[in-house]
């Protein structure tokens, strides 16, 4: 069985941030602000751990788990989707604290959450490929 370590790391620090936004007494633009940004590290760490293992059947050996672990995870797909995190939850903050908390900010949070689904989905071949080319 494959096993990846960085994706633990995601799920704890999206669990982390939740449990810090309910938590601390913050307005309620930035509380939801934080409450998507962690959902989408614990979606980062849940799709790591279950569904990289599915998507990697030819990597037969821990050098390759661990390329393609840290081109998901450490290089520009990483830092890529963490930038794509802090926008989208930026974004809310910015939408709650205009508009008010309202149906248009729960279709955008369900939007953005499908979203980061297929960003992950790409980003994961996309590294998968790249660790496994022979070049």
């Amino acid at each position: 069985m494959i096993t990846f370590r960085l994706p633990w790391w995601a799920f704890c620090a999206g669990l982390g941030v939740v449990i810090a936004a309910s938590t601390i007494g913050a307005r309620q633009s930035i509380e939801s602000a934080l409450y998507l940004w962690g959902v989408l590290l614990l979606l980062d760490g849940c799709l790591g751990t279950r569904i990289l293992p599915g998507l990697t059947p030819h990597a037969s050996y821990p050098a390759d788990w661990r390329a393609i672990e840290k081109n998901l995870y450490c290089r520009k797909q990483g830092i890529a989707r963490i930038a794509v995190s802090v926008a989208l939850a930026g974004s809310l903050c910015i939408g709650v604290e205009l508009a008010g908390q309202s149906d248009l900010t729960n279709w955008y949070s369900l939007g953005a959450i499908v979203g980061w689904c297929g960003l992950w989905l790409v980003a994961a071949l996309s590294a998968i490929r790249d660790a496994l080319a022979n070049d």
